[in-house]
C-alpha cells in the first residue's frame, strides 16, 4: 500500500465542522462550494506501531511540516 496524508500539525489550519458522527473538517473550495472530510490527523509513529497490531510492515516519512508518506504490506508479504 502506499498513501500520503497530513501531520498533526495541519490541524492549526483546519476547519473543524461540527456535530458529525466522526472527526470532521470543513474545505471550502475557490469556487466558494463548502465540503466536509473525515479527517484523523495520526502521529507517524502511532500510526507504525497501530497498523503493525493490525499485521503490516510500513515505513513512514515525514515531507516537510504538513505532509507523510507511508507504504508497506501485510507482514505475510501479501499488499
Amino acid at each position: 500500500m502506499f498513501a500520503i496524508d497530513e501531520l498533526p500539525a495541519a490541524a492549526a489550519i483546519e476547519r473543524p465542522a461540527s456535530d458529525t458522527a466522526a472527526p470532521a473538517v470543513e474545505r471550502r473550495l475557490t469556487t466558494g462550494a463548502r465540503y466536509r472530510a473525515v479527517k484523523v490527523f495520526y502521529d507517524p509513529p502511532v500510526l507504525k506501531a497501530r497498523l503493525a497490531r493490525l499485521g503490516w510492515d510500513v515505513s513512514i516519512r515525514t515531507v516537510g511540516w504538513r505532509f507523510f508518506y507511508a507504504s508497506g504490506s501485510t507482514a505475510d508479504g501479501y499488499p
